[in-house]
């Protein structure tokens, strides 16, 4: 099918899947995911008109478009539809014509061991990685992603939905959780569905964490779906890099 005839947030989801299928480096941090995936989206002239990151959409224009929106001094849990103080900044945004689509993106990490060349000089048995171990926080972050996308879609007539991407090499992200743990309404494991409406921690655990991360609603539903990327590089487990891709329409 030519590109003309398809959605942009059909192409776009297709370029991101692809990208992420084939890529076999190793992304430094976030920031470096984001920044690679933005000029493969770039080097695409074809499917896109405008490739921009750190895409700022204004509180006082969501606030002018009938967003109630939190002040400093208020609690965002009382703010379900908007549970952010801060100004929202998309990861990515791309445009075709005059119809636009947004990207948001988590990279959740294990340390590895890799052969890397630096400067021209091959560095052995180099450890790489944040051990990022809070996978609770990781699940809250990609499902608010979600929202962030949902949101900016409402608000603006000529965004059609986006893409929220997580890539991951800690299989605690893919597999069923074993009992009722505090993170379980927002768990990302395999073919989980994220229902529509409010989302709230588990009972238990630590008030100042829940009230520092309120819940939120989301208009639809999801179902999760991890699959492989070509990333070569393990965690010491033996965990491999994995890459969940969630569509989010208008």
């Amino acid at each position: 099918m030519a590109v003309q005839s398809k959605s942009l947030l059909d192409i776009l989801r297709a370029d991101v899947e692809e990208w992420i299928k084939t890529f076999r480096g190793v992304f430094s941090n976030e920031r470096d995911l984001q920044v690679k995936l933005a000029l493969w989206l770039e080097s695409r002239a074809d499917h896109y008109t405008m490739v921009d990151t750190e895409y700022c959409v204004p509180t006082e224009e969501l606030r002018m478009r009938g967003y109630h929106i939190p002040r400093r001094t208020d609690n965002p849990a009382d703010f379900p539809d908007f549970p952010w103080h801060n100004e929202i900044s998309l990861d990515i945004a791309v445009a075709r014509g005059d119809e636009y689509a947004a990207v948001e993106l988590k990279y959740f990490t294990r340390p590895i061991k890799c052969e890397e060349n630096i400067f021209g000089e091959t560095l052995h048995t180099t450890t790489r990685l944040k051990d990022k171990a809070a996978i609770d926080v990781a699940m809250y972050g990609y499902c608010k992603d979600i929202r962030r996308i949902e949101m900016v879609t409402e608000a603006f007539p000529k965004v059609c939905g986006g893409i929220a991407l997580i890539v991951a090499n800690n299989h605690s992200l893919w597999e069923e959780p074993k009992g009722t743990p505090l993170y379980l309404p927002f768990s990302l494991h395999q073919d989980n569905i994220f229902h529509k409406g409010f989302h709230g921690w588990s009972a238990g655990g630590s008030e100042k964490f829940k009230s520092e991360r309120p819940g939120f609603n989301t208009n639809n539903e999801y179902k999760w779906h991890w699959d492989d990327t070509s990333i070569p590089h393990k965690a010491a487990n033996g965990d491999i890099f994995r890459f969940l891709l969630t569509t989010i329409k208008k």
